[in-house]
């Protein structure tokens, strides 16, 4: 489908404007012009992502981060990072704790959601006209 190109210069003066309130009036964006449209290749690309990703879900069921991403997390959501330290660290007298590793673990509904998104995606790429 191919849109005009009145309506194409209404959405790019649309994305100046939420720029300009975002970031201030100095910062313009010259290639706001010629907005990408979005054709089969990218529909297919962008869902075969999510439908890898939402597989990724479903067959894990959490994933550890590292000291580093938790404190990383805490600092940015403004809580305390927990600290601890080892019972075997306490038993000998050491006395440097640890920061505890986070452990997140997505629900089964966001794997199957992003596996039916991916897939509507794919289908939908597959039945749109070749670009050029």
């Amino acid at each position: 489908m191919a849109r005009s190109g009145g309506e194409r210069v209404a959405r790019a003066e649309l994305a100046q404007t939420f720029v300009q309130l975002y970031f201030g009036d100095g910062v313009q964006l010259p290639l706001l012009r010629s907005l990408m449209e979005l054709n089969r290749n990218h529909y297919l690309g962008i869902g075969l992502i999510v439908l890898l990703l939402g597989l990724q879900f479903r067959y894990v069921d959490s994933f550890q981060l590292t000291e580093e991403t938790t404190a990383f997390l805490a600092k940015r959501m403004k809580k305390e990072t927990v600290m601890t330290q080892s019972p075997l660290a306490v038993l000998f007298g050491q006395n440097n704790p640890v920061a505890l590793k986070k452990t997140v673990r997505p629900p089964k509904w966001l794997g199957w959601s992003m596996i039916s998104i991916g897939s509507v995606l794919v289908i939908q790429s597959l039945g749109m006209r070749k670009p050029g």
